[in-house]
């Protein structure tokens, strides 16, 4: 532990922790040490061309929320880092840091801390699926930065070395703008085809011994969640992540939204508590005239844990099946649930997208659809993986 600074120098900190990955994911030399200077920063040593994310708390007792400064590739090592925002919500002058290395082969995933979120709308205009609200506890993952876009979409559809795999014609408006027009099976298949590409151990098998990996047709997928692959997130993992630390705001960065937030359909005359944006309807950015009105991934700021298009732009598949009841259940708040066992024939739906009010964007919004219906231009997805 690094000799507290005082108040009286020019930058606020106290503490700076050095973090290791789990697993043989990451090398031990990308793991970062932290080394805090007295007056200009944090001093990084790492490896040179790894991405670490920055991250802070005010209080030791809060490490379940870690906020994400930025990201930073080094260019070289030692790299210092200054903190120029610490005045601005420093609880008496303190923050305490880590740096985090991301997946040195996956560098568009993010980490997300485990630990207790509350789940569930706090305001009095919740619909009645988000009730009621109730700690969830959630082990840690990583979750792709970016929703999947449709050139990264056909670039795991097409891979040759990823063979017997059966999709359906998926859209996007361009290479970097979401895909869209899949289906839940699709989704999960993908998931798959992108674990094998990367040479890691699918999560989806047709049979409960998990050794016929699934890739087509329309089943109830046997799951292994001990497996280094991808799959889609639990809706209480796509909650938390959407929060991005935060706790009790209806939206990502706070209580109000504008189309300089999020690509959705702004009316403030339905939604006249949070929806303040002075642009109406489509977001007059995207509405070019030929729909979707998608926008490319990565348009708006990121939460606080780097990832973007938490709300808008396209609805986002998880793993769960959908049950308006689901919060009354006790089994909601057992540890990494992973919803109703019995299926409803819906799946959750997650985010909001380009034509949906604002209220579908908010962090505890629940919406859901038929996991083999394309949903038009309205869905799509984004994966995760175990830490």
């Amino acid at each position: 532990m690094k000799t507290p600074l005082t108040k009286s120098t020019p930058f606020f900190a106290l503490l700076a922790l050095v973090v290791a990955m789990a697993g043989s994911r990451v090398h031990a030399q990308t793991q970062p040490v932290l080394d805090l200077k007295l007056y200009g920063g944090i001093t990084i040593t790492g490896a040179v061309g790894v991405e670490y994310a920055i991250q802070y708390v005010p209080y030791l007792a809060e490490t379940n929320a870690w906020l994400t400064l930025t990201n930073i590739t080094l260019p070289r090592t030692p790299y210092l880092f200054v903190d120029t925002s610490t005045n601005a919500d420093c609880a008496g002058g303190k923050r305490f840091y880590r740096a985090v290395a991301q997946l040195t082969n996956y560098p568009q995933m993010m980490l997300i801390p485990g630990g207790s979120f509350l789940m569930g709308s706090t305001f009095a205009e919740e619909e009645f699926p988000e009730r009621v609200t109730h700690q969830v506890t959630v082990s840690a993952f990583y979750m792709d930065k970016y929703l999947v876009t449709r050139s990264r979409w056909y670039e795991v559809a097409s891979c040759p070395t990823c063979t017997g795999y059966v999709f359906n014609v998926a859209g996007g408006k361009g290479s970097n703008h979401p895909v869209h027009s899949i289906t839940w099976y699709d989704a999960v298949k993908w998931c798959n085809a992108r674990s094998q590409m990367d040479g890691l151990k699918p999560c989806y098998y047709t049979n409960a011994a998990l050794t016929e990996i699934y890739k087509a047709g329309e089943i109830e997928p046997y799951v292994d969640w001990n497996a280094n692959g991808y799959r889609l997130p639990t809706e209480a993992e796509w909650e938390k992540a959407a929060r991005g630390g935060l706790s009790g705001n209806r939206f990502p960065w706070g209580n109000e939204i504008r189309h300089t937030n999020a690509n959705y359909y702004s009316d403030t005359d339905r939604f006249p508590l949070y929806d303040f944006s002075p642009t109406s309807s489509y977001h007059p950015v995207y509405n070019d005239g030929a729909m979707p009105y998608t926008s490319p991934v990565g348009s708006f700021a990121s939460n606080n844990l780097g990832l973007f298009d938490m709300a808008g732009n396209i609805s986002q598949w998880c793993w769960d099946w959908f049950d308006g009841y689901w919060y009354y259940n006790t089994n909601a708040t057992e540890a990494n649930t992973r919803g109703p066992v019995d299926p409803s024939g819906l799946r959750v739906l997650r985010g909001g997208s380009w034509d949906n009010y604002a209220n579908k964007a908010r962090a505890a919004a629940r919406d859901n659809g038929v996991p083999s219906e394309l949903g038009w231009t309205r869905r799509g997805f984004r994966c995760v993986r175990a830490f």
